[in-house]
């Protein structure tokens, strides 16, 4: 698949769970709020991220929203790190592709929650929903925390994924330039 250039939206959805005061959705890990590895980001998360973050833009047509979840703070830590993670579940899967977004990225390795009791043994389903039934690219392991810090939310996303004729997946680092902002809401 070609470079995509577009607009990205980082979603700073551990950060929400925070201003909230909502514990039970994180934990701290080395001084980070981290999403609980067992977290569904619902649509309402989405939302409540955009309207938070001031973007009032929302997500449409060719975007690439990507979801600030703390996960690369627990990278060190592999039995924790790779067994289950924070994400997205069908539902919202349906909702990115419904506004037609190029790709749906995450700081997590897999995009998608892995909660066993919500997924009930489907491997990776929102994978399925994205890229078999949606054409949408999924992005991986994005390291989200400068812009955060920054609040730079929306910017300019450069991808230029490797041509590998065969590979399932690829290691380009991808790019994302964009302007300190305004800080989220504080009500």
């Amino acid at each position: 698949m070609g470079p995509i250039a577009t607009r990205g939206v980082i979603l700073d959805i551990v950060g929400l769970k925070v201003h909230n005061g909502d514990t039970d959705s994180y934990f701290m890990h080395d001084g980070h709020a981290v999403l609980k590895d067992d977290y569904r980001i619902t649509i309402a998360d989405i939302e409540w991220a955009l309207n938070r973050q001031h973007i009032w833009q929302g997500i449409g047509a060719g975007d690439v929203p990507i979801l600030h979840t703390g996960w690369t703070h627990v990278k060190n830590d592999a039995v924790k790190y790779l067994s289950k993670e924070p994400g997205i579940y069908l539902a919202e899967a349906r909702y990115f592709a419904d506004r037609k977004v190029a790709m749906v990225a995450s700081d997590t390795w897999g995009v998608e929650v892995l909660d066993p009791a919500l997924t009930k043994g489907n491997a990776f389903p929102c994978h399925q929903e994205l890229i078999t039934k949606n054409g949408i690219r999924i992005g991986e392991s994005f390291v989200t925390d400068d812009a955060i810090a920054d609040h730079c939310y929306e910017g300019v996303f450069i991808a230029t994924p490797q041509n590998v004729p065969g590979a399932t997946c690829g290691s380009t680092p991808p790019m994302f330039l964009g302007q300190p902002g305004k800080a989220p809401h504080s009500h």
